[in-house]
């Protein structure tokens, strides 16, 4: 069918499986990606259950340095600030460190997303305009 068809429609077929490769690699990667996140977040997770202090846990996970490293060396260091005062702000201070970490890391990592989601979506819809403006004399 390829071989006997007009060199318009090949190009379409070529365009579409083009856009059908480029949306699977994007799905794979992310796929990848967040299984690997996952696992690194499970490690840590276990690190942290089986330490037996805070201390313990940060240096064990400081060692990996990925974000739950931080969030823990940030808490350690807030522990670390607030020998001799009095218990009472310590979660409270500690908190709010780790919302600024945690908002530092979003705003990190949604510059590359949406630049690869924007561009996997320019791809897509680039293939399917061509598709578009190719058959629309065929269709007439």
């Amino acid at each position: 069918m390829f071989v006997q068809a007009d060199v318009v429609v090949k190009a379409v077929m070529i365009g579409l499986a083009l856009a059908s490769v480029a949306t699977w690699t994007v799905l794979l990667v992310k796929t990848i990606q967040l299984q690997a996140a996952r696992r690194e977040g499970l490690r840590a997770l276990a690190t942290v259950l089986s330490a037996r202090s805070l201390l313990e846990a940060a240096r064990q996970i400081a060692d990996q340095g990925n974000a739950v490293g931080r969030l823990l060396a940030a808490a350690e260091d807030e522990v670390e600030k607030s020998r001799g005062l009095p218990a009472e702000g310590i979660k409270e201070r500690i908190a709010w460190q780790l919302e600024r970490i945690e908002a530092a890391a979003a705003q990190q990592r949604q510059k590359p997303r949406r630049d690869s989601v924007r561009w996997s979506m320019e791809v897509i819809a680039s293939s399917y305009g061509c598709l578009g403006a190719l058959l629309e004399p065929c269709l007439r």
